[in-house]
């Protein structure tokens, strides 16, 4: 994640932070290995329905990133 945010300029910062990423897992609402990723103004909320899931949407996150989504 670290080096997808770099690659498109935007750094990772662990306090103070201008933008938040949230990483959660809810298996009640999501598969196994599914994920949610949800934008808004200042943070990008994933959710995946196991561990598979959220890294799954980091890197889905890393991609859309590289790709200047």
């Amino acid at each position: 994640m670290k080096a997808a945010l770099a690659e498109s300029n935007h750094s990772l910062a662990e306090a103070n932070a201008d933008f938040e990423i949230n990483l959660s897992v809810n298996a009640q609402r999501l598969n196994a290995e599914a994920f949610h990723l949800v934008p808004a103004t200042k943070n990008i909320n994933i959710t995946g329905g196991d561990g598979r899931g959220v890294i799954y949407g980091a890197l889905s996150l890393a991609e859309d990133l590289r790709s200047g989504l």
